[in-house]
């Protein structure tokens, strides 16, 4: 291995210390207030899937419609009475060869395919009443995960993951914070952006995060006030 594409101590260090998902994982449990927990919603995928379920919903009412119809005009008596009593429908539909069974086998999929579609319209709700990270949080998480301590003598940064995930931060309006600080008012933002006793406990020479635990700043804001 020639010289200039060898690897120094320092290199092999910081690949110890910054061993991809794990080296992340551990960055991000370390917070006692779990403010690290930031992820990509995916709100752009989130609406394209419940738009094709929709679609799919939509074709399905059409289809449950048109057998609906077709039982309701049925010169068989059983067929209509099908619609009006729950039991003749159940019995019928044993029958591979009448109506009811193909009746019953889309009233079923129609059971399943809404269930899917409230599920998902819940969870997008409750994704949506999340707020994205504070900029303190976002520049934290940013500065960790892309390694912009590092220097190399081509100025390069040294992400912990690599691929395309190594991004995913890149786009603010598009992230998730699972856990803030409740405290909004002014004081508590303020102690919280400029704590002045922060501790650091890290191994990894390019994690420059100091830690504080939110508790203490709620309790010098109940001090103070």
């Amino acid at each position: 291995m020639s010289s200039a594409t060898s690897k120094t101590q320092v290199d092999i260090e910081l690949e110890h210390y910054r061993d991809g998902y794990p080296a992340l994982a551990a960055w991000m449990n370390r917070d006692p207030d779990h403010e690290t927990y930031v992820f990509r919603r995916f709100h752009r995928l989130g609406a394209r899937s419940i738009l094709h379920s929709q679609s799919r919903l939509i074709a399905l009412e059409k289809e449950t419609d048109d057998l609906d119809n077709e039982a309701r005009k049925s010169d068989d008596f059983e067929a209509r009475q099908s619609s009006r009593r729950y039991e003749t429908l159940i019995r019928h539909s044993e029958d591979s060869n009448r109506s009811e069974n193909k009746r019953l086998e889309k009233l079923e999929e129609l059971e399943r395919r809404l269930k899917e579609y409230y599920e998902m319209l819940l969870l997008q709700s409750q994704i949506a009443a999340h707020n994205g990270p504070s900029i303190r949080v976002l520049d934290t998480c940013r500065d960790y995960v892309q390694g912009r301590a590092y220097t190399s003598t081509n100025n390069q940064s040294m992400p912990i993951i690599s691929g395309r995930a190594k991004d995913f931060l890149s786009e603010k309006a598009d992230l998730i914070a699972l856990r803030r600080p409740p405290e909004e008012d002014l004081l508590s933002r303020y102690l919280q952006d400029n704590w002045p006793f922060p501790s650091r406990e890290a191994s990894d020479p390019l994690d420059r995060t100091t830690i504080y635990k939110n508790k203490h700043v709620v309790r010098t804001v109940a001090f103070i006030s």
